[in-house]
This record gives structure tokens, C-alpha cells and sequence, in this order.
């Protein structure tokens, strides 16, 4: 989790109005979950009698029937300043065990101490999580994602034959070898490095009789890297194992290719597979053949101050 300076708003806006900190950033994140728990029931500012006898006040509460049973998830928001140490966490179960809720979350804009997290994740009943709105720049939490875009193309091929081939009878079958070519290129493509290779392919032409056909290629592999991709979009982020949670616009990625090749900085292969997003482009002279996602690791979240 980096840090970065950021004036912050003295005030949170919702809907571009502005309310009480405290109260803004519990409605924000309220309004977030209700977008991403479409099942569950979500209420703010509650209080529930727990077994102590006690009147405990809830910031949100989500109930959701799970096989004909109500469970109770409690949401504690926290917009500190700093993050979030570990008596909160200690807090927050101690009160899950008082109301009898399933688990709880805390929610941060400023991030937890590790020691926080470490104790979220050993209990096993606490997240601690931020959420993003990118559109409201009351919130400082901004997801950032390195990512990388490998371009494996073949700058030149060449066809030629064995056995009782034909020049004609070859070239009145060359869009099935060529095809029968691409497939094998989009299966073996991330075994080849840069460089000349050739390629024997049984193929039958003539009348039945068997032979081969030789693919020469040469293939040019160049890695491209940008560091610094802010994602837009809403979300909810879980700051130990649990998923990102979100819209299409934060977890889709959207790839000009020629930009990419024109502005993003060319790599080597262990910068590229370092990335937290690494895709791969394969193309050959006409024919882009395919696009695929290679790897795909939790982004970093990025707190501006």
C-alpha cells in the first residue's frame, strides 16, 4: 500500500453535497455495498442489543437469508487520518461476538498497519477493506495497476514443401495451411523465444498421399510496461485474500495497442512478468491471431494524503 500527497477535502460530498465527515463517508460506503450486495438488506446507523445486554451501535448492517437463515454482517467505517491499527480490529470482534453477527468488516480511507491486517486475517471473522469511487474525490483511496503487454509477431513466413507435392496443388490449399499454421502458432507461441524458427506439419494434398509442409518464421517478441495505471470506476477492495470486488469499469482493462506500443516503455521479460497484469498479443503478417490474459495479481492500493 503506497502513499502519495493529495489534498484532502475537509468535507465529504455525496451527490455533490456536502455533509458531516463522519457521517458522509459512512453513507458513501453504505451506498457502495448496497451496489455490490444486490441480495442483502443494508442498514446504517443501527443498534442492536447484544448478548451482554448491552446497546451496540452499528454503523451499517447487512442481512442476507442464506438456506432460509437471516446472517448478520457487520460494517465499522473508519475515516481517520491514519490507518487503522490493531485495537480496532481487536474492537470489532469483540463486538461480532456480542451481537452474534456472522463476521464484520472494517472500513477504511486511510488503510490499515499491518499489524491490523495480520489480526483481521488470524481471527478469519474480520475483512479490512477501502472502497473506491473514482468519481468522488472525497475519498483518497485510488487503485494502481503495474501492467505489462507482451508482443509476440511474425515479421516474415515462408512455405515450402516435401514429399509428392505440387507448387499448384499447395497453393490452391494455402488458406488451410495457413490456418492449420495459426492454430499451432496460438498454442506454442509463448514456448518460442525471438528469433528464426521453422515448423514441419503433416498435410495431405494430392490425391490422399501424405507429406509435409515446412513453415519458416521469423518471430519478434518485445515487452512493453506502464507502471502507473490509475483504474476508474467503484469497488471494494479486501487489503489481505478476499477478491476485488467491483464494476466493469475497474476490473475490465482496456488496451489501445497502438498507444501502448507508441508511449508505454519497452522492458525486459522479468519486469514484464513482474507486473500485476500481463497480457500477450500474437499477430502475423495480415492477421492479429489472438489476445489473451497471462496473469492476473490483486492491485496495489494507492492512499493519497
Amino acid at each position: 500500500m503506497a502513499r502519495t500527497k493529495y489534498q484532502k477535502p475537509s468535507v465529504k460530498k455525496i451527490n455533490g453535497k456536502e455533509v458531516a465527515p463522519g457521517l458522509g463517508y459512512e453513507k458513501i460506503v453504505a451506498g457502495i455495498y448496497r451496489q455490490f450486495a444486490e441480495a442483502a438488506e443494508v442498514t446504517e446507523n443501527e443498534r442492536i442489543i447484544g448478548i451482554s445486554g448491552s446497546s451496540r451501535q452499528i454503523d451499517i448492517a447487512l442481512r442476507e437469508k442464506i438456506d432460509g437463515t437471516t446472517v448478520l454482517v457487520i460494517i465499522e467505517c473508519k475515516d481517520y487520518s491514519r490507518p487503522v491499527d490493531i485495537e480496532r480490529v481487536d474492537a470489532l470482534i469483540g463486538k461480532i461476538q456480542d451481537v452474534e453477527a456472522k463476521r464484520g468488516i472494517i472500513v477504511s480511507d486511510s488503510g490499515f498497519t499491518a499489524g491490523a491486517r495480520r489480526r483481521a486475517e488470524a481471527d478469519g471473522r474480520v475483512e479490512v477493506a477501502s472502497v473506491i469511487d473514482t468519481q468522488n474525490d472525497s475519498l483518497r483511496s485510488r487503485l494502481h495497476i503495474s501492467t505489462s503487454v507482451t508482443f509476440y509477431e511474425i515479421t516474415s513466413q515462408h512455405f515450402s514443401l516435401s514429399g509428392r507435392y505440387s507448387v499448384a496443388s499447395m497453393s490452391a490449399r494455402i488458406g488451410d495451411i495457413e490456418a492449420q499454421f495459426h492454430q499451432w502458432y496460438k498454442e506454442n507461441v509463448m514456448k518460442l523465444t525471438a528469433g528464426d524458427h521453422s515448423h514441419i506439419m503433416p498435410f495431405v494434398i494430392n490425391n490422399g498421399l501424405p507429406g509435409n509442409v515446412v513453415c519458416s518464421f521469423h518471430l519478434a517478441v518485445r515487452h512493453h510496461i506502464n507502471e502507473g495505471i490509475y483504474k476508474t470506476g467503484t469497488g471494494i477492495l479486501d487489503h489481505n485474500d478476499g477478491p476485488l470486488i467491483g464494476d466493469n469499469e475497474l476490473l475490465e482493462t482496456h488496451l489501445d495497442f497502438n498507444s501502448i506500443r507508441t508511449h508505454w516503455r519497452e522492458a525486459s521479460e522479468e519486469e514484464a512478468d513482474a507486473c500485476q497484469r500481463c497480457y500477450s498479443v500474437m499477430s502475423m503478417p495480415g492477421v492479429k491471431v489472438g489476445f489473451r490474459m497471462l496473469a492476473r495479481t490483486k492491485p496495489t492500493l494507492n492512499i493519497f494524503e
